[in-house]
């Protein structure tokens, strides 16, 4: 739920936008 949540708010998780596959994985 918060590999998405960067993607609407990207100035508050950039870092998240990143690697969001990473943790899916």
């Amino acid at each position: 739920m918060s590999y998405y949540i960067p993607l609407f708010k990207p100035n508050n998780q950039k870092e998240e936008v990143v690697p969001p596959r990473s943790n899916f994985e």
